[in-house]
Protein backbone atom coordinates (compact mmCIF):
# COMPACT_ATOMS: atom_id res chain seq x y z
CA UNK A 1 0.00 0.00 0.00
CA UNK A 2 0.92 3.71 -0.51
CA UNK A 3 1.97 6.14 2.19
CA UNK A 4 -1.01 7.43 3.10
CA UNK A 5 0.06 10.65 2.73
CA UNK A 6 -0.16 10.22 -1.01
CA UNK A 7 -3.38 8.00 -0.63
CA UNK A 8 -4.57 10.92 1.54
CA UNK A 9 -2.94 14.16 0.73
CA UNK A 10 -3.32 16.85 2.85
CA UNK A 11 -3.03 20.39 1.54
CA UNK A 12 -0.86 23.04 3.18
CA UNK A 13 -0.62 26.86 2.66
CA UNK A 14 0.73 28.90 6.14
CA UNK A 15 0.70 25.80 7.95
CA UNK A 16 -3.11 25.59 7.58
CA UNK A 17 -4.38 22.17 6.74
CA UNK A 18 -7.37 20.19 5.24
CA UNK A 19 -8.71 17.40 3.54
CA UNK A 20 -10.60 16.34 0.06
CA UNK A 21 -13.41 14.22 1.14
CA UNK A 22 -13.53 12.23 -1.87
CA UNK A 23 -9.50 11.19 -0.79
CA UNK A 24 -10.80 10.13 2.36
CA UNK A 25 -14.35 7.79 1.42
CA UNK A 26 -12.21 6.62 -0.96
CA UNK A 27 -9.30 4.91 1.42
CA UNK A 28 -12.24 4.59 3.65
CA UNK A 29 -13.61 2.38 0.94
CA UNK A 30 -17.01 2.93 2.00
CA UNK A 31 -19.76 1.01 -0.06
CA UNK A 32 -21.87 3.66 -0.19
CA UNK A 33 -21.62 6.30 -3.01
CA UNK A 34 -20.05 9.81 -2.58
CA UNK A 35 -22.73 11.82 -2.35
CA UNK A 36 -24.87 9.71 0.01
CA UNK A 37 -22.13 9.34 2.06
CA UNK A 38 -20.92 12.88 2.65
CA UNK A 39 -24.55 14.40 3.23
CA UNK A 40 -25.78 11.24 5.54
CA UNK A 41 -22.49 11.74 7.63
CA UNK A 42 -23.10 15.66 8.11
CA UNK A 43 -26.17 15.18 9.20
CA UNK A 44 -26.41 12.08 11.66
CA UNK A 45 -23.06 13.68 13.44
CA UNK A 46 -23.73 17.73 13.50
CA UNK A 47 -20.65 18.68 11.51
CA UNK A 48 -21.45 22.43 10.89
CA UNK A 49 -20.47 24.04 7.31
CA UNK A 50 -17.14 26.55 7.46
CA UNK A 51 -16.36 25.26 11.05
CA UNK A 52 -15.73 21.46 10.16
CA UNK A 53 -15.83 21.40 6.51
CA UNK A 54 -16.21 23.82 3.10
CA UNK A 55 -18.55 23.06 0.09
CA UNK A 56 -17.11 24.60 -3.30
CA UNK A 57 -19.08 23.65 -6.64
CA UNK A 58 -17.57 23.19 -10.07
CA UNK A 59 -18.57 23.73 -13.54
CA UNK A 60 -18.52 20.56 -15.60
CA UNK A 61 -14.76 22.64 -17.36
CA UNK A 62 -13.70 22.37 -13.66
CA UNK A 63 -14.28 26.12 -13.15
CA UNK A 64 -14.91 27.32 -9.47
CA UNK A 65 -18.81 28.97 -9.05
CA UNK A 66 -19.38 31.65 -6.86
CA UNK A 67 -22.79 30.49 -5.91
CA UNK A 68 -24.22 29.05 -2.80
CA UNK A 69 -24.59 24.77 -2.91
CA UNK A 70 -27.89 25.73 -1.20
CA UNK A 71 -29.20 27.52 -4.24
CA UNK A 72 -27.70 26.67 -6.99
CA UNK A 73 -30.64 25.23 -9.12
CA UNK A 74 -31.60 28.85 -8.85
CA UNK A 75 -29.01 30.16 -11.00
CA UNK A 76 -29.33 31.05 -14.37
CA UNK A 77 -26.13 31.45 -15.44
CA UNK A 78 -23.97 28.50 -14.13
CA UNK A 79 -24.50 24.63 -14.10
CA UNK A 80 -23.02 22.57 -11.27
CA UNK A 81 -21.46 19.71 -12.27
CA UNK A 82 -19.45 18.49 -9.23
CA UNK A 83 -19.32 19.37 -5.46
CA UNK A 84 -16.94 19.40 -3.68
CA UNK A 85 -15.69 18.82 0.76
CA UNK A 86 -12.65 19.91 1.92
CA UNK A 87 -12.90 18.47 5.76
CA UNK A 88 -11.09 19.64 8.70
CA UNK A 89 -8.48 17.74 10.44
CA UNK A 90 -10.70 17.03 12.98
CA UNK A 91 -13.66 16.22 11.14
CA UNK A 92 -11.69 13.67 9.03
CA UNK A 93 -10.49 12.15 11.91
CA UNK A 94 -14.08 11.93 13.19
CA UNK A 95 -14.97 10.44 10.29
CA UNK A 96 -12.71 7.82 10.09
CA UNK A 97 -13.46 6.34 13.51
CA UNK A 98 -16.73 6.49 12.68
CA UNK A 99 -15.91 4.13 9.62
CA UNK A 100 -15.17 1.37 12.32
CA UNK A 101 -12.75 -0.53 10.05
CA UNK A 102 -9.04 -1.23 9.59
CA UNK A 103 -8.88 1.41 6.90
CA UNK A 104 -10.46 3.90 9.35
CA UNK A 105 -8.36 3.00 12.17
CA UNK A 106 -4.96 3.49 9.82
CA UNK A 107 -6.69 7.13 8.84
CA UNK A 108 -7.41 7.95 12.62
CA UNK A 109 -3.90 7.24 13.51
CA UNK A 110 -2.39 9.24 10.65
CA UNK A 111 -4.84 12.77 11.31
CA UNK A 112 -4.09 12.84 14.99
CA UNK A 113 -0.16 12.73 13.92
CA UNK A 114 -1.40 15.48 11.37
CA UNK A 115 -2.91 17.53 14.44
CA UNK A 116 -0.41 19.58 15.55
CA UNK A 117 -1.45 21.87 13.57
CA UNK A 118 -5.27 23.07 13.72
CA UNK A 119 -5.24 26.37 11.30
CA UNK A 120 -7.51 25.43 8.59
CA UNK A 121 -7.37 26.85 4.92
CA UNK A 122 -8.94 29.97 3.96
CA UNK A 123 -11.86 29.64 0.98
CA UNK A 124 -9.62 30.47 -2.04
CA UNK A 125 -7.14 28.22 -0.62
CA UNK A 126 -9.63 25.09 -0.12
CA UNK A 127 -11.18 25.93 -3.64
CA UNK A 128 -7.82 25.74 -4.84
CA UNK A 129 -6.57 22.73 -3.36
CA UNK A 130 -9.55 20.47 -4.14
CA UNK A 131 -9.37 22.04 -7.73
CA UNK A 132 -5.65 20.37 -8.34
CA UNK A 133 -6.10 17.39 -6.60
CA UNK A 134 -9.06 16.72 -9.39
CA UNK A 135 -6.73 17.98 -12.35
CA UNK A 136 -4.24 15.55 -11.00
CA UNK A 137 -6.85 12.53 -10.84
CA UNK A 138 -7.77 13.77 -14.34
CA UNK A 139 -4.32 13.38 -15.20
CA UNK A 140 -4.27 10.04 -14.08
CA UNK A 141 -7.22 8.84 -15.78
CA UNK A 142 -6.03 9.94 -19.11
CA UNK A 143 -2.78 8.23 -18.69
CA UNK A 144 -4.69 5.18 -18.04
CA UNK A 145 -6.83 5.37 -20.81
CA UNK A 146 -4.01 6.05 -23.56
CA UNK A 147 -1.94 3.24 -21.74
CA UNK A 148 -4.38 1.01 -22.16
CA UNK A 149 -5.47 2.24 -26.01
CA UNK A 150 -2.04 1.56 -26.79
CA UNK A 151 -2.14 -1.72 -24.94
CA UNK A 152 -5.34 -2.40 -27.63
CA UNK A 153 -3.61 -1.01 -30.51
CA UNK A 154 -0.88 -3.39 -29.97
CA UNK A 155 -2.63 -6.57 -29.05
CA UNK A 156 -2.92 -8.36 -32.79
CA UNK A 157 0.94 -8.19 -32.90
CA UNK A 158 1.51 -9.10 -29.08
CA UNK A 159 -0.65 -12.29 -29.99
CA UNK A 160 0.83 -12.85 -33.14
CA UNK A 161 4.26 -12.68 -31.74
CA UNK A 162 3.75 -15.12 -28.59
CA UNK A 163 2.29 -17.26 -31.29
CA UNK A 164 4.97 -17.54 -33.34
CA UNK A 165 7.20 -17.88 -30.37
CA UNK A 166 5.95 -21.00 -29.59
CA UNK A 167 4.99 -22.29 -33.06
CA UNK A 168 6.66 -25.77 -34.39
CA UNK A 169 6.09 -24.78 -37.75
CA UNK A 170 10.04 -23.47 -38.72
CA UNK A 171 9.86 -21.55 -42.21
CA UNK A 172 11.97 -21.23 -45.45
CA UNK A 173 13.84 -17.78 -45.84
CA UNK A 174 11.29 -17.18 -49.14
CA UNK A 175 8.46 -17.69 -46.57
CA UNK A 176 10.22 -15.67 -44.00
CA UNK A 177 10.55 -12.84 -46.83
CA UNK A 178 6.83 -13.14 -47.38
CA UNK A 179 6.04 -12.63 -44.01
CA UNK A 180 8.07 -9.53 -43.52
CA UNK A 181 6.61 -7.88 -46.39
CA UNK A 182 3.25 -9.03 -44.49
CA UNK A 183 4.36 -6.85 -41.70
CA UNK A 184 4.80 -3.72 -44.16
CA UNK A 185 8.50 -3.64 -45.28
CA UNK A 186 8.71 -5.21 -48.74
CA UNK A 187 11.61 -7.94 -49.65
CA UNK A 188 12.12 -10.97 -51.67
CA UNK A 189 13.63 -13.59 -51.02
CA UNK A 190 17.36 -13.19 -53.23
CA UNK A 191 17.67 -9.68 -50.99
CA UNK A 192 16.54 -11.34 -47.61
CA UNK A 193 19.51 -13.56 -48.72
CA UNK A 194 21.83 -11.31 -49.00
CA UNK A 195 21.33 -8.94 -46.56
CA UNK A 196 20.96 -11.53 -43.88
CA UNK A 197 25.02 -12.47 -44.80
CA UNK A 198 25.56 -9.03 -45.03
CA UNK A 199 24.85 -8.85 -41.40
CA UNK A 200 26.18 -11.99 -39.98
CA UNK A 201 23.42 -13.67 -39.35
CA UNK A 202 24.06 -16.59 -42.26
CA UNK A 203 27.00 -17.66 -44.18
CA UNK A 204 27.40 -18.51 -48.05
CA UNK A 205 28.60 -21.46 -49.42
CA UNK A 206 29.18 -21.46 -53.38
CA UNK A 207 29.52 -24.82 -55.44
CA UNK A 208 29.45 -25.19 -58.87
CA UNK A 209 27.32 -27.63 -60.18
CA UNK A 210 27.90 -29.56 -63.62
CA UNK A 211 24.67 -30.79 -64.77
CA UNK A 212 23.88 -27.29 -64.26
CA UNK A 213 26.97 -25.34 -65.43
CA UNK A 214 26.36 -22.90 -63.05
CA UNK A 215 27.13 -21.73 -58.78
CA UNK A 216 24.58 -23.14 -56.43
CA UNK A 217 24.37 -21.37 -53.17
CA UNK A 218 23.80 -22.48 -49.94
CA UNK A 219 23.65 -21.28 -46.50
CA UNK A 220 24.49 -22.00 -43.27
CA UNK A 221 23.53 -20.18 -39.86
CA UNK A 222 26.76 -18.00 -37.72
CA UNK A 223 27.38 -18.94 -34.42
CA UNK A 224 25.72 -15.41 -33.36
CA UNK A 225 22.53 -16.72 -34.94
CA UNK A 226 23.03 -20.57 -33.71
CA UNK A 227 23.25 -19.20 -30.38
CA UNK A 228 20.38 -17.23 -30.62
CA UNK A 229 17.96 -20.00 -32.20
CA UNK A 230 17.07 -18.09 -35.01
CA UNK A 231 17.62 -20.72 -37.67
CA UNK A 232 17.57 -24.33 -38.03
CA UNK A 233 19.29 -26.51 -40.32
CA UNK A 234 18.23 -29.50 -42.39
CA UNK A 235 21.46 -31.52 -43.64
CA UNK A 236 20.87 -33.54 -47.13
CA UNK A 237 23.05 -35.82 -48.89
CA UNK A 238 22.67 -35.47 -52.49
CA UNK A 239 23.42 -38.93 -54.56
CA UNK A 240 26.04 -38.48 -57.56
CA UNK A 241 24.20 -37.23 -60.56
CA UNK A 242 25.95 -37.03 -64.28
CA UNK A 243 29.57 -37.56 -62.93
CA UNK A 244 29.28 -35.58 -59.60
CA UNK A 245 30.09 -36.73 -56.38
CA UNK A 246 27.61 -37.09 -53.65
CA UNK A 247 27.86 -33.45 -51.54
CA UNK A 248 25.93 -32.37 -48.73
CA UNK A 249 22.78 -30.14 -49.19
CA UNK A 250 22.02 -26.87 -46.18
CA UNK A 251 18.38 -25.70 -46.13
CA UNK A 252 18.14 -23.22 -43.81
CA UNK A 253 14.86 -22.35 -41.99
CA UNK A 254 13.62 -19.51 -39.86
CA UNK A 255 12.29 -20.24 -36.38
CA UNK A 256 9.39 -19.50 -34.45
CA UNK A 257 11.46 -16.64 -32.47
CA UNK A 258 13.60 -16.26 -35.82
CA UNK A 259 10.66 -15.45 -37.51
CA UNK A 260 9.52 -12.21 -34.52
CA UNK A 261 13.19 -11.29 -34.14
CA UNK A 262 13.83 -10.69 -38.40
CA UNK A 263 10.26 -9.06 -38.29
CA UNK A 264 10.92 -6.24 -35.56
CA UNK A 265 14.31 -5.93 -37.20
CA UNK A 266 12.83 -4.77 -40.48
CA UNK A 267 9.42 -3.16 -39.19
CA UNK A 268 10.92 -1.67 -36.06
CA UNK A 269 14.10 0.02 -37.36
CA UNK A 270 15.60 1.09 -40.41
CA UNK A 271 17.62 -1.91 -42.14
CA UNK A 272 20.36 -1.09 -44.30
Amino acid sequence: MKNLNELLPIGENNGKRAVNARDLHAFLESKQDFSTWIKGRISKYDFVENQDYQIFCFDYQGNLLNIRHHNFMDSENQQVSKIEYALSIGMAKELSMIENNERGRQARKYFISCEENKKELSRKDLALMVLQQEEEKERLQLENKNLQQKVEETRPAVIFAESVKVSTNDILIRDLAKLITQNGYVIGEVRLYDWLVKNRYLIRHKRWSKSKDRYENTYTPTQYASELGLFRVQERVVPSNAGEAPFTKFTCYATGKGQVFFINKFTKTKVA
